[in-house]
This record gives C-alpha cells, structure tokens and sequence, in this order.
C-alpha cells in the first residue's frame, strides 16, 4: 500500500502498526503511470496537483506490515510477491 501523507495513516497499535519505506524507482514509476491515468479518466485536480507539485513523489511512502516485511527479507523476496 502507498500514502502521500504519513499523517493521515490511522494510528494503530504498535504490534499492527505497519513499517514505512521509501517507493522503488520502479514504484514511482508505477505510481506516475497510475497518477497520469487517474488524471485524464476522471480530471482528479488532487492527483493533478500532485504530479505538478510533486515531481519526483517524494511524498509517497509504501506500507507494509512488520510480518510481511520479516518474512520478506528471511526469503529474499520482495514484499509484494
């Protein structure tokens, strides 16, 4: 999962709280294609504010809770496979 603002993650307690890391390039990529498309299907202004405002996305985080990050690095896999 990816958020713009860290701030409006709902508090959680510490066991469920997910960890937050940098986007990948490859994100980011992701991200920009699904921003631009967002953009011309339904002319969201916010997504359009952030892809002017915002040009390399530095203000996404991805989310990922602590088990599947654990178990992620113990394999060598990335969280998302």
């Amino acid at each position: 999962m990816y958020v713009y603002d860290l701030r409006c993650v709902p508090a959680l307690p510490q066991t469920a709280a997910p960890s937050a890391s940098v986007p990948s390039a490859s994100d980011l990529n992701m991200l920009r294609a699904l921003l631009e498309s967002h953009t011309q299907l339904t002319g969201s202004r916010l997504a359009r504010a952030i892809l002017r405002r915002d040009r390399r996305l530095s203000g996404f985080h991805r989310l990922a809770r602590h088990q599947e990050t654990s178990a992620a690095l113990g394999t060598g896999r990335a969280v998302n496979e």
